[in-house]
């Protein structure tokens, strides 16, 4: 099972009141429990989706209100787009994808998550910007820069940071 923790804003575009949707604290293992968040970018609505324990993240851009309603949908097939392209084998990739069977919605619960979120948001707009990146490669390629990104939020050995794509990579 999975946990995607929403913000209020995509709660919102979900049509799902918060006070309705219910807060999980199962025990979880490191890859289930994921944070989704709600951001425009150049007018354009873009969901980002981050691991809670590694803060791997992916960004799917330019996505409707008709499109959030499938965001299950959309978190699966953003997830293994992301591994592709991070270059993970199809073994790792399977293995990642068959803990998606069952998803469930929940609020947030870890402001951390929210402010290192926030902080990859601002840097993904930034990367375009510097590097002029344009259209799905751009998309990618700011991704992929995303994730090897220092973050406070995770610690690697010896370190006060982490650097997110290695943290997933040792959870697999």
């Amino acid at each position: 099972m999975v946990i995607i923790r929403c913000t209020a804003k995509i709660l919102k575009e979900l049509g799902i009141p918060r006070a309705q949707v219910m807060d999980c604290f199962l025990q979880l293992q490191p890859l289930q429990e994921w944070y989704a968040n709600l951001f425009y970018w150049n007018r354009k609505k873009c969901l980002i989706f981050t691991n809670t324990d590694t803060l791997f993240s992916f960004v799917v851009m330019n996505v409707s209100r008709k499109d959030i309603k499938n965001i299950l949908e959309i978190f699966r097939k953003g997830l293994s787009k992301a591994l592709f392209y991070e270059n993970f084998d199809s073994k790792k990739i399977n293995k990642v994808m068959s803990l998606l069977d069952d998803i469930v919605i929940s609020k947030t619960n870890n402001r951390s998550v929210l402010g290192s979120m926030n902080e990859l948001i601002y840097q993904y707009e930034g990367y375009f910007e510097m590097h002029e990146f344009d259209g799905e490669e751009g998309s990618v390629k700011a991704n992929q820069k995303l994730n090897e990104t220092p973050m406070s939020g995770v610690k690697e050995e010896g370190y006060n940071f982490g650097i997110p794509i290695n943290c997933f990579k040792k959870l697999l």
